[in-house]
């Protein structure tokens, strides 16, 4: 099943302008406090009937992704989530999995190594910060297979 959750660092359509973009943050949690923050109602601007914008979806960051390669990009501007469509490119291979997933086990990986160095209890906080954080607890856990496999190959980190 594709992964249609939107995070920073993913590609995304603009439903409306229909623009490929890329998420760089997370502006608000919620388009009522973004409504609060900012004094500018972004449920209405630029609406769609079909989409339905709710008070309590999150708001993000992004720009614009230019059709050829250029250092000159468009700014940033910030989106309600029914705004956005999630562009799934780890679909294009069975290998490939969410970059932030990928990112999240490589560093887990260093930590839980490091972590081990000290004792098995600090391996276990670090566990349990992780997930608690919200990583992926198939994320951590891959994280910690691979550490323990560093050790006992002697490979270190």
């Amino acid at each position: 099943m594709v992964d249609a959750e939107v995070r920073p660092g993913d590609v995304v359509h603009d439903l409306v302008e229909r623009g490929k973009m890329q998420v760089v943050a997370i502006a608000a949690d919620s388009v009522a406090a973004y409504r609060e923050r900012e004094d500018f109602d972004l449920a209405a601007y630029k609406s769609h009937p079909l989409l339905g914008v709710g008070d309590d979806e999150p708001v993000y960051t992004c720009v614009y992704l230019p059709d050829a390669p250029t250092a000159t990009f468009s700014g940033t501007y910030d989106f309600p989530r029914s705004r956005l469509a999630r562009v799934p490119v780890e679909e294009a291979n069975a290998d490939l999995d969410r970059i932030q997933n990928a990112l999240a086990i490589d560093l887990l990986e260093k930590l839980f190594t490091r972590a081990a160095e000290d004792d098995e209890n600090a391996v276990a906080v670090l566990e349990r910060y992780a997930t608690d954080a919200g990583i992926d607890a198939d994320a951590v856990a891959a994280a910690r297979e691979l550490a323990a496999a560093d050790q006992i190959g002697g490979d270190g980190a």
